[in-house]
């Protein structure tokens, strides 16, 4: 099962309050996790979705659905990949 489904199936039946609650348990987590340098890498991040956005439309769609773009593990996917797209943009 891949980490999207995982938390579509987490999050599918969750009210607004729960999710409002699982995004701030979520961001916590990756506060932690990447500390100082989280906003900056939250920055590339939204750069790389604005622009794959541009090319093929659907991703901010799949973020917003049932908890997705809420999910600690999805972003630190978008994070570990934030680089690596912008290296290969610059070639």
């Amino acid at each position: 099962m891949t980490t999207i489904a995982r938390v579509d199936e987490q999050t599918r039946g969750m009210t607004k309050e729960q999710l409002e609650g699982y995004r701030q348990t979520q961001l916590a987590l990756l506060q932690r996790a990447h500390g100082e340098k989280l906003q900056e890498r939250l920055h590339a991040v939204d750069d790389m979705i604005d622009e794959l956005e541009v090319q093929q439309p659907g991703l901010l769609n799949l973020l917003g659905s049932n908890g997705i773009g809420r999910s600690a593990m999805v972003w630190n996917a978008l994070i570990s990949h934030a680089p690596i797209y912008h290296a290969r943009k610059r070639r």
